[in-house]
């Protein structure tokens, strides 16, 4: 009579299955930090990304700050952002608060050209367009979009638009409109001067910080996420000016604040 084949008994099975279930927890455990190393790595690496992008940002835009500026008077040629008296125009709110900076800067390429002459004293200048479909009405008006370099060599204010035409002031401390300096030929580039003004806010529904970029133009656009802090101090005032950066979020998995800091000098062009 044939022999009855024996089962595995509960002890040869937990013998077995012990040391397997050992080595599963590991693997898990060990896969387990693997992936909360590599989210916290990627939190941190987001928020130097969102720090060194507000950082080029505003450096860049700071270097520009003067570019086909008036010298002076420039209260009198900027109205719209108050208290706009240099370039670029630093607030400081004082300790523990953010800065906040505004800078006038030319457009990087003219969005007009003279369509034609304008002779010296005149306070009308006819322009066409350097961007199809856009119109003159849209890219001046007599606040925002008032400032213009005409030929590299004129300032001149918008105080009215009409179709293609602008009327311009070429001195804001004279009363009444003052005419162009000299003889200008069709084809004349026609730049227009912009403020930026970047600042530190919260969102009110998030709490999370924000690096702000205020165009003046009604609307207020988000720069760059989770910022905390502006610093800016003048090295060589009007020339070189050195700019901190503060960024913080919170530990996806400690939930403890990660803060990062930046640092740049930067020298202005003009």
């Amino acid at each position: 009579m044939a022999d009855r084949q024996r089962g595995s008994t509960i002890v040869e099975l937990l013998v077995v299955l012990v040391p397997i279930g050992l080595v599963a927890a590991g693997a898990l455990t060990f896969f387990a930090v693997q992936n909360r190393t590599h989210v916290q790595q990627d939190a941190a690496a987001a928020l130097e990304d969102n720090l060194r992008a507000a950082m080029a940002m505003v450096t860049e835009t700071l270097r520009s700050a003067g570019c086909g500026v008036p010298k002076s008077n420039l209260g009198d040629w900027i109205t719209w952002v108050p208290g706009f008296d240099n370039a670029p125009l630093i607030v400081s709110e004082g300790d523990g608060v953010p800065d906040r900076v505004s800078a006038a800067a030319c457009a990087p390429q003219p969005v007009a050209t003279l369509s034609g002459a304008a002779n010296a004293g005149d306070t009308t200048l006819s322009l066409a367009s350097n961007y199809a479909g856009v119109s003159i009405a849209t890219l001046f008006n007599d606040s925002d979009k008032s400032l213009l370099w005409i030929g590299d060599t004129q300032h001149a204010r918008v105080t009215g638009v009409s179709g293609n035409t602008v009327t311009v002031d070429v001195d804001p401390t004279a009363t009444g409109n003052q005419g162009v300096a000299r003889r200008y030929l069709p084809g004349t580039p026609i730049t227009r001067i912009d403020v930026f003004t970047f600042e530190v806010v919260q969102d009110e529904s998030t709490g999370v910080p924000w690096l702000r970029i205020d165009k003046h133009r009604g609307t207020e656009d988000p720069a760059a996420e989770n910022i905390s802090d502006l610093q800016i101090t003048a090295l060589d005032p009007g020339e070189q000016y050195r700019i901190t950066l503060t960024a913080k979020s919170r530990d996806p998995v400690t939930h403890a604040v990660l803060t990062h800091t930046l640092t740049s000098d930067m020298r202005l062009r003009n």
